[in-house]
């Protein structure tokens, strides 16, 4: 299971509706991109980089990461974590995106309570003839 943390937005779209939409979104464009569909990696970063990076908070994700050590890294050790971890996923999202072609993307519903700041919206990745995958966001 892989989580990543994810950052809301200014406009405090619900957590499942900016993973469902972000994902419907992307979906579409690879479907309709011939070049993304062929491997095209200059797309497929301006992809990934337009698309999905800005919803991450890669400062927490790293920190969430590197746990107990992150308290003991310099604010330039910091600074170098996370921008690999950036390039990580990076990497990780692009070499997915181009074999992203007839997968889906299934979101299941977020129950919000009152005062609580920080939610799992659970999804569920399907492509026919493999094995789904399971990826959870912290938000």
């Amino acid at each position: 299971m892989l989580a990543a943390s994810l950052s809301v937005s200014a406009e405090a779209m619900a957590p499942d509706a900016l993973i469902k939409n972000t994902a419907q979104e992307v979906l579409a464009i690879v479907k309709q991109d011939k070049d993304i569909r062929a491997g095209n990696q200059k797309k497929i970063l301006e992809l990934v980089d337009a698309k999905v990076l800005p919803n991450f908070d890669f400062e927490r994700m790293t920190r969430l990461a590197v746990g107990k050590g992150w308290r003991t890294a310099t604010p330039e050790q910091k600074k170098l974590l996370v921008a690999e971890f950036r390039n990580l996923l990076v990497r990780t999202y692009t070499n997915a995106f181009m074999r992203f072609q007839d997968q889906t993307v299934d979101v299941k519903p977020v129950k919000l309570s009152a005062g609580v700041d920080e939610v799992t919206v659970k999804s569920l990745i399907t492509k026919p003839g493999a094995q789904s995958v399971a990826v959870d966001y912290e938000m």
